[in-house]
């Protein structure tokens, strides 16, 4: 978990950046998972609202025999999965402590002319 340390009082001065840098790849994995978790329950919505709409596409399929049960499941999994991420991420305070310091880093990077920095690399933070 981040942040186990005891002496965060005791960082050395960029510390905490070096903390959530080395995190990135992390939150990038976590950040494309939330990304293709929630194109893929809109496509599910998208295609139950296909067979069971008043379109009538719908009226000549057949679902009278289909059972979603496991589809509804992993669905119930997967929102219940996202839900609690979400609440560790926003519940660490420190984390977003040290997010928003590396953020600002970012910021005055950016701005700066002192440094070859591409916009584009850096639009998703």
């Amino acid at each position: 978990m981040y942040g186990e340390r005891s002496d965060f009082e005791n960082l050395a001065k960029g510390e905490a950046q070096l903390m959530i840098g080395r995190m990135l790849p992390v939150l990038q994995e976590i950040r494309c998972f939330v990304t293709r978790s929630q194109e893929v329950a809109k496509n599910l919505i998208t295609q139950l609202d296909i067979l069971y709409g008043q379109e009538k596409v719908a009226q000549s399929i057949v679902v009278k025999d289909v059972h979603f049960l496991t589809v509804f499941e992993a669905l119930g999994n997967l929102f219940t999965f996202q839900v609690i991420l979400d609440e560790v991420i926003e519940n660490s305070g420190l984390l977003n402590e040290h997010w928003t310091l590396y953020r600002s880093i970012i910021r005055s990077v950016h701005k700066s002319e002192q440094f070859n920095f591409d916009e584009k690399k850096t639009k998703s933070f």
